[in-house]
């Protein structure tokens, strides 16, 4: 076989198994609005490594690295653990790309957005989701109180100048919370060219999640105030998302440009 052929082979191959990790447990897939956002990841993923120029020869790739992410897909997949499946994929798919394709900036780092496009969050680690809820709910609570507004709090509900605001699941499920990783993700991977700073900015996402998270408990709240719960729950939910997503893609492309600043070069004439 061909390198050209054997690169289209693992792309396949990679394709394949990313199927069979989506279907193995389907719990995630109860809506459309809940599916559609993590299928996102892979064409972003594709979007993002452009030019996708084969090498004339493969490039050499450490043995250890194709058994590590053998080993963690193997391992996931005998065990239930969609954590492991997604990490075991998304190194595999790292040794593909360094071995099939000339190296281009950034092009590594699309194994972050790779390994956020399983429904593993959700899946695996429901408590994040919960925390994310709880903790988000305790900070529009004490906002509303710095506004001299009648509120009070139990558990993940808030009672709001006598309304009640529930903090749902589909509230702080992975459904905005990756999605703000992933937009996070891109924007780095495009913007810094310093891994240290791309790794800045790893650090800095489950913040910047949570914070868009808070922002948009404490914007459904307010439109329920002013239009009613109804509104709230219902023609504006999902304008509010997309909105805060917008703020997290502003954010983040702006923190990315206070890590890595652009060079100004000005030109004398003479």
């Amino acid at each position: 076989m061909s390198h050209r052929s054997s690169v289209w082979a693992g792309g396949l191959a990679l394709a394949g198994l990313a199927a069979a990790i989506w279907l193995r447990d389907r719990q995630w897939m109860l809506a459309p609005a809940d599916t559609l956002p993590l299928m996102l990841g892979l064409p972003l993923m594709a979007f993002l490594g452009q030019p996708w120029c084969i090498s004339e020869v493969p490039r050499p790739v450490a043995a250890w690295r194709w058994l590590v992410g053998g080993g963690l897909l193997g391992f996931g997949w005998t065990t239930a653990m969609l954590t492991s499946m997604a990490a075991g994929w998304a190194v595999l798919a790292g040794c593909w790309m360094e071995r099939g394709f000339v190296p281009t900036h950034g092009k590594q780092r699309l194994v972050w957005i790779g390994l956020l496009s399983f429904p593993w969050l959700v899946i695996d680690w429901p408590g994040i989701g919960w925390a994310y809820r709880l903790s988000g709910a305790a900070f529009v609570e004490q906002v509303f109180s710095v506004l001299a507004m009648p509120v009070s709090r139990d558990g993940v509900t808030l009672e709001v100048v006598g309304m009640p605001v529930e903090v749902q699941a589909a509230c702080a499920g992975w459904n905005l919370l990756q999605l703000c990783l992933l937009t996070g993700l891109a924007s780095g991977a495009v913007d810094l060219r310093r891994t240290s700073r791309f790794g800045i900015l790893l650090g800095a996402l489950p913040l910047v999640a949570w914070l868009a998270n808070s922002v948009r408990i404490f914007l459904l709240a307010v439109a329920g105030l002013s239009w009613g719960a109804g509104v709230a729950s219902g023609p504006l939910h999902t304008p509010i998302a997309l909105l805060v997503l917008l703020l997290v893609l502003v954010s983040t492309r702006g923190f990315a440009a206070v890590l890595e600043p652009k060079t100004v070069v000005r030109r004398y004439v003479t």
